[in-house]
């Protein structure tokens, strides 16, 4: 039996790269699309030939068009996206980020989302199948002080999955959203460590606080967030669309660990 194919975004580190190794495991072949070339080549060597790979932007319509091409001349099918690429955005209060930091985190987290989808589509629907799985976030669902850029892509990554399950269903194509929440890993740990200078708290206060705005008291791992994913595009999922899970201990509230 023919291998399934997944395109992963943000594949080459964090979530990302955890759940490129989750699915090589599940009998995938991953095509990734990274900015970190570095990271990019290294997970090649490890993992050739079940993993290939193109180094650029998803907000740059030209890589995103340059590596689906290279998919479709490697592999020429695809059955599972994952948008997992987007910005952390500028840790700032509204009235001190530009325009540029703005509509930057927008380009990255909505507009690479969209470039991507849009190469996809056509290739599923030839295939009349496929599963696109977005990468959303808790702040969609709250407010998020200093993260207003952030909050307003999370937010609208879910307005697309919506409508594209609706564009996407009669073609057998399922369109869901993974909403983790604080995922323990290096990004998480430099977000925490801003806040805490901010307050003039140490590291591991500031983790107590963040901690109890979650009612399991706990951050979660990039192997949960793999493995939704993965179900997301499993039989078993076959008439999931539409949705957003959050893997989160159940988030309380953001607006405590972030003013």
């Amino acid at each position: 039996m023919d291998k399934r194919i997944a395109f992963i975004t943000g594949g080459a580190n964090g979530i990302g790269l955890c759940t490129t190794e989750h699915l090589i495991k599940e009998g995938y072949q991953v095509f990734v699309l990274d900015t970190d070339e570095k990271a990019l080549n290294s997970m090649i060597d490890k993992f050739y030939p079940d993993v290939q790979g193109y180094h650029g932007s998803v907000s740059c319509e030209e890589d995103v068009i340059a590596a689906f091409e290279q998919l479709k001349s490697t592999w020429g099918r695809l059955d599972l996206l994952f948008n997992n690429a987007g910005s952390t955005g500028p840790v700032k209060l509204t009235h001190d980020i530009n325009n540029d930091e703005f509509m930057d985190t927008l380009a990255v987290t909505l507009g690479g989302m969209h470039n991507c989808t849009r190469q996809a589509i056509p290739m599923m629907k030839a295939q009349q199948s496929g599963n696109i799985v977005n990468m959303t976030s808790t702040a969609y669902g709250f407010g998020y002080p200093y993260r207003s850029p952030y909050t307003a892509a999370k937010w609208g990554v879910v307005g697309l999955t919506k409508t594209w399950a609706m564009e996407l269903g009669r073609d057998n194509i399922t369109v869901n959203a993974v909403s983790p929440g604080c995922v323990d890993n290096d990004r998480l740990n430099m977000l925490i460590q801003i806040d805490a200078d901010k307050k003039g708290l140490s590291f591991e206060e500031t983790v107590k606080i963040w901690k109890a705005t979650v009612s399991m008291r706990t951050f979660v791992d990039s192997e949960e967030v793999a493995a939704l994913v993965a179900y997301y595009g499993s039989p078993a999922a076959k008439r999931i669309s539409g949705q957003v899970i959050a893997i989160d201990g159940h988030t309380e509230g953001l607006g405590d660990q972030s003013i």
